[in-house]
């Protein structure tokens, strides 16, 4: 076996133990092995990824730069490479690792690169992909709009659409049940996506006429040239959104940013809590509740300044008064405690 083989398995079994995600673990495999197969060329092979030493990653960072990779992928494929020394026993701290503050590398931007679109600016894309004849990637674009999935939720979601149209259908009917999103998630992980109620009808529609196109399109919405693939799909539909005018802050994820402002809003309008709201938008998203910083910062940052802020009280009030609603129990705050609740039955 190779020194370059025996490297190379030192991260396999690392990543193995690190677990997550699929496409987290294959994005450390790779980052991984590109930074072995720079130690090997640079004349400086390393057995093992947990012999990296400071000024070789510093090199291989000079090397990302000089090829004109943004910060943000930099910072990953260095995260991937301290994720994997640590797993390996590597002591970050006397590589001087615990940060990259002394690698050169620039601070991730966190605010978001992307507006959440306008309506005029979707329609237009619309109205341009109809006249195309690109109808399943119009009902991608509206799947996106109306649910605030992810591009390749949409273009994957063909064997849920009967599930989401029964869902819809619901809904239209003043029966406020989430939409259970499946297909094409991040990491697998399933999540229920709240409809937006001045949208209902929109929303039935939009996966009703998804479902009856790829009924008569072999069940995909969208094809590449090479065929029924995931990767043709998706390049055709990154070229298809170029030519119909959604680049740059209104890239199609910026779809997902206008679902979290309408939806923000929408509990806002409610009386809901800043913080559940972020919270209840997040687990939308597919983020989880505790992403809610996250959330305020990037998607919802356009109105977060707009939800009226509140105090620890004034949330664990709002939480009894639906509490009491649901389970039909007087709950009262006294002395910012909790009394034993009295059965209203």
């Amino acid at each position: 076996m190779s020194i370059k083989s025996i490297a190379y398995n030192s991260v396999s079994v690392a990543n193995n133990q690190l677990g997550g995600a699929y496409s987290s673990k294959s994005a450390r495999t790779r980052h991984g092995r590109e930074f072995l197969d720079f130690c090997h060329f640079s004349g400086r092979s390393l057995t093992d990824i947990k012999h990296t030493k400071f000024d070789l990653l510093k090199d291989w960072v000079t090397s990302l730069k000089a090829a004109n990779l943004n910060s943000g992928t930099i910072n990953n494929k260095v995260a991937s490479i301290r994720a994997l020394c640590e797993q390996r026993g590597a002591n970050l701290v006397s590589l001087g690792l615990t940060d990259t503050s002394g690698l050169g590398v620039e601070v991730r931007n966190r605010k978001g690169t992307k507006l959440p679109v306008t309506d005029e600016i979707f329609e237009a894309a619309v109205t341009l992909a109809n006249s195309a004849d690109e109808l399943g990637f119009v009902h991608a674009l509206r799947l996106e709009r109306y649910l605030g999935l992810r591009g390749t939720e949409a273009m994957m979601s063909t064997s849920a659409l009967k599930t989401y149209a029964k869902q819809a259908h619901l809904i239209v009917r003043s029966n406020l049940s989430p939409i259970h999103i499946i297909d094409g998630t991040k990491g697998g992980r399933p999540r229920d996506v709240a409809v937006i109620a001045q949208y209902a009808q929109q929303t039935f529609e939009a996966i009703t006429e998804a479902l009856d196109f790829a009924l008569k399109n072999d069940g995909f919405l969208i094809v590449g040239k090479t065929g029924a693939g995931l990767r043709g799909a998706r390049a055709l539909y990154h070229r298809l959104a170029a030519k119909f005018g959604l680049t740059g802050v209104y890239a199609p994820h910026s779809l997902r940013y206008r679902y979290c402002i309408d939806k923000l809003l929408e509990l806002n309008a409610a009386g809901v809590p800043r913080n559940e709201a972020l919270a209840f938008a997040s687990e939308c998203l597919g983020h989880g509740a505790s992403r809610t910083r996250f959330v305020s910062s990037v998607y919802g940052r356009s109105v977060t300044h707009i939800l009226p802020k509140t105090t620890r009280k004034q949330n664990i009030q709002h939480v009894i008064s639906e509490l009491t609603e649901l389970a039909g129990y007087t709950i009262d705050v006294v002395n910012e405690g909790l009394q034993q609740p009295r059965s209203t039955f």
